[in-house]
């Protein structure tokens, strides 16, 4: 089991707290003194001999403060895990995640060694550290705001490596700096992953366990998020005072007036779109693609002299590993006769709504069948496109028409009102859509190739 630990710098603070026994005197240390915890940082390890005799000196007194080996009270992150490892009763393969500071780097080295003499054979423990930016988090420190902001983007994309999307790891946030555990909370129920922390000062006893906090049965809410996708994954895109204002009232972006850039929060959750988008569709796209399947059942379509009698939501396109998720939004059928569609919302780029028409007309053995393929866009508040005919002729482009000779391509639109959330009939945003039926889909364009005019 995978434990990420945030290192602190506790384990010098304790060594010299005259109140905790053992205690030593950690040579050089102290807020006005070169390795304060705010004063200096990990680029000057090796600037010179003295801080090398300095490093060497700390490290020296750190030793004498462990003492046997066996005192679990000489740091917070040694006494979590050490809980941790018990409530789990499994090996723990542990990753020590420090600050920018040398302090904290000297912490996370002592510990290790604590460790290694502590469980030499490596039954309970493997404790991974090393010297580079995967464990050192480049500008995670207590300088500057920026500094702040980006150290902390910095240590979400080292978790992400380390984790690798492994939900059974946990998250030990008892060490490090205080200010970055509302935003790791946020981030561990945003990728499912299990929070564990300690109380330093707790007294140690056998029933002391780590406070566990699991994912919650709560979401965002994709309706607030998906107007603004487009925005979140790309903030250069954000070109109005009125669209920063929305995004700066979600939380999204630092600044209420253009420029701005996407806040922690934003960062986060443009992460999670990124990760999650190419796999699962946006809850709001399954109401869609239902409602419109609901539409259609009533409004089968014609082509020509076919009149298609059935429509299925959710066609499965391929039964092949890792493209068992390919499928036809919508698939209407007629004898040997085949209309393909793909909803998708106006956020979507059109290279990507582009080659996934390509891949999924692939998919078809005989594309001959293929009479028409759809695209319906959806669009509400903040989610429209400016210029549909562009955008058309942008997807379906003259290598697609080459491609597919004999394929009748159209665009069509859905429009989504918003209601108001009142708290009665309607607590979020789109109740009404999602209770009434689609009384019109609009058609704007269609490409209908030589070999099918009449």
């Amino acid at each position: 089991m995978k434990v990420v630990t945030t290192v602190g710098t506790s384990l010098i603070e304790n060594a010299n707290n005259v109140n905790k026994k053992p205690t030593v005197s950690v040579p050089y240390y102290g807020k006005s003194t070169v390795f304060g915890r705010k004063k200096t940082y990990y680029k000057d390890w090796t600037n010179d001999g003295t801080f090398q005799t300095r490093i060497t000196d700390i490290k020296k007194s750190l030793l004498k403060y462990f003492s046997d080996y066996q005192n679990i009270e000489v740091s917070a992150e040694i006494k979590s895990l050490k809980k941790i490892q018990k409530v789990q009763n499994t090996k723990l393969e542990v990753y020590l995640i420090c600050t920018d500071t040398i302090s904290s780097v000297i912490c996370a080295d002592m510990i290790k060694k604590w460790f290694d003499k502590h469980d030499p054979n490596e039954k309970e423990f493997v404790v991974v550290f090393n010297h580079d930016k995967e464990h050192i988090i480049e500008n995670l420190r207590v300088g500057t705001q920026t500094d702040y902001e980006i150290g902390f983007m910095n240590l979400i994309d080292k978790i992400d490596n380390i984790v690798a999307n492994d939900k059974t790891s946990i998250l030990n946030i008892t060490g490090g700096y205080k200010a970055i555990i509302p935003i790791l909370t946020l981030y561990g129920q945003i990728s499912e992953l299990t929070l564990n922390y300690i109380y330093e000062d707790s007294e140690e006893t056998e029933d002391v366990k780590p406070i566990e906090v699991k994912n919650l049965p709560f979401s965002l809410d994709i309706s607030y998020i998906e107007p603004y996708i487009k925005y979140i994954t790309d903030a250069s895109r954000i070109d109005h005072n009125n669209t920063a204002k929305k995004l700066f009232d979600l939380g999204l972006v630092k600044d209420d007036t253009i420029p701005t850039e996407l806040s922690i929060i934003g960062e986060l959750i443009k992460k999670k779109l990124e990760s999650d988008l190419p796999f699962i569709k946006p809850m709001m796209g399954y109401f869609v693609e239902y409602k419109l399947h609901e539409y259609y059942s009533k409004n089968l379509p014609k082509y020509n002299d076919i009149s298609f009698d059935k429509v299925v939501l959710g066609y499965k396109l391929s039964d092949e590993h890792n493209e068992e998720m390919e499928d036809s939004d919508l698939w209407f059928e007629k004898d040997d006769n085949v209309i393909m569609v793909e909803i998708k919302p106006a956020s979507i780029k059109q290279k990507k709504i582009r080659e996934k028409v390509e891949k999924m007309i692939d998919f078809i053995p005989n594309v001959s069948i293929i009479k028409e393929f759809w695209v319906i866009i959806y669009e509400y508040e903040g989610n429209s496109i400016n210029n549909n005919l562009q955008w058309f002729e942008n997807v379906i482009n003259e290598n697609i028409k080459n491609k597919y000779p004999n394929i009748t391509f159209k665009l069509k639109k859905l429009k989504i009102n918003k209601n108001i959330i009142d708290g009665k009939r309607n607590s979020l945003l789109y109740h009404e859509f999602m209770r009434s039926e689609i009384s019109h889909v609009e058609d704007l364009f269609e490409y209908i190739p030589k070999s099918q005019e009449n």
